[in-house]
């Protein structure tokens, strides 16, 4: 029995406004980059919600694993 960890936990916490949220800008020309970080967000930039399903649970697993060994063995008399 093992518990499984969310695969992508650490990425999704990461994007939580307001220190650091991703938003979607429409029609953003590569010229413009880089962007200023200290400008203030466009006001048709659209906030991309981030962040980890608030009733997230880390699933426990289960596994099992059985063989059977047998040997063959033969007596000299």
């Amino acid at each position: 029995m093992y518990n499984d960890l969310q695969d992508a936990l650490g990425y999704r916490a990461d994007q939580n406004a307001p220190f650091n949220p991703t938003y979607s800008i429409l029609n953003f020309a590569v010229s413009n980059f880089p962007i200023d970080p200290s400008a203030p967000v466009p006001a048709t930039a659209k906030l991309v919600p981030g962040g980890v399903q608030p009733d997230l649970k880390t699933p426990t697993l289960i596994s099992y694993s059985l063989r059977v060994e047998r040997e063959l063995s033969f007596k000299l008399h």
